[in-house]
């Protein structure tokens, strides 16, 4: 298990986290309808999840009572999907990654904690085998100094710099007005060969996302979450990606957390 919090503040104007994030995303899929799946933690905890045309019903341990919610699936790759729902509280959404093929799944629990003086944002991820058998995702290093952008829409797009494991480096760039780039907690998680899942929660505001990021396809799939200064933030988003610069570290001088070469 894995957990990202909201960890500061930066008053500044914030940008439209509500368009336009979805006009290169992949359609969405009914294809699992009529499949249930049982998903089993690293820390032993077990997810249920049974898919019909337009619901979803999930059980979870700390969902005694179950969540049944209509549900968002796109098919990334064939027999890779990513799994949006929200439950009844809107301080709360579920995000389901599931690789078929390894038998492994990502359960990432979005919460928006509310504070006496401001709410943040908690990520909580489980690494997971589908059923009794298969390989859970991990956590990776291979896109650590990767530099690229993903366009959302026309004009609109997003760059990466893959700083070390446990931080990203993003800012707008074409017609989207930031307020300023971050550098923001993050996690990875290798999917597939080529294929991640990248999280993260935002230092000044309690937003977050999960993107399920194909370097081989070159597109990107996943979900803004949170509590902007206008409300609620729920939204879809999907881009193309394209591959900027890497930068070859001297051995020796790798960022902390990635294997020295000598």
């Amino acid at each position: 298990m894995e957990v990202l919090e909201t960890r500061g503040i930066r008053p500044q104007t914030p940008y439209d986290l509500r368009s336009p994030w979805g006009d290169n995303r992949i359609p969405s899929t009914k294809a699992l309808a009529g499949q249930e799946f049982v998903l089993t933690s690293d820390d032993g905890g077990t997810f249920t999840m049974t898919l019909s045309e337009d619901e979803l019903a999930w059980q979870g341990p700390q969902d005694a009572a179950g969540v049944t919610a209509s549900y968002d699936a796109v098919e990334s790759r064939p027999g890779i999907y990513f799994i949006d729902f929200a439950h009844d509280d809107p301080d709360r959404i579920t995000s389901v990654v599931l690789n078929l093929g390894t038998g492994g799944a990502i359960v990432i629990r979005h919460t928006i904690v509310r504070g006496t003086a401001r709410a943040d944002l908690r990520q909580e991820l489980y690494p997971c085998v589908i059923g009794s058998d298969g390989t859970a995702p991990a956590l990776t290093t291979e896109l650590v100094g990767k530099r690229a952008y993903a366009e959302y829409a026309d004009g609109h797009a997003v760059e990466h710099v893959y700083f070390n494991p446990r931080r990203i480096v993003w800012q707008g760039l074409g017609r989207f007005e930031y307020s300023g780039s971050e550098c923001d907690v993050s996690t990875l998680w290798k999917v597939d060969e080529q294929l991640y899942l990248l999280t993260w929660v935002e230092e000044w505001q309690a937003v977050g996302a999960a993107l399920l990021l194909d370097y081989q396809a070159m597109r990107n799939v996943g979900v803004l979450y949170g509590l902007d200064d206008t409300g609620h933030v729920h939204t879809l988003c999907g881009a193309r990606l394209k591959l900027l610069s890497e930068m070859d570290y001297p051995p020796g001088y790798e960022p902390g957390g990635v294997a020295r070469t000598n």
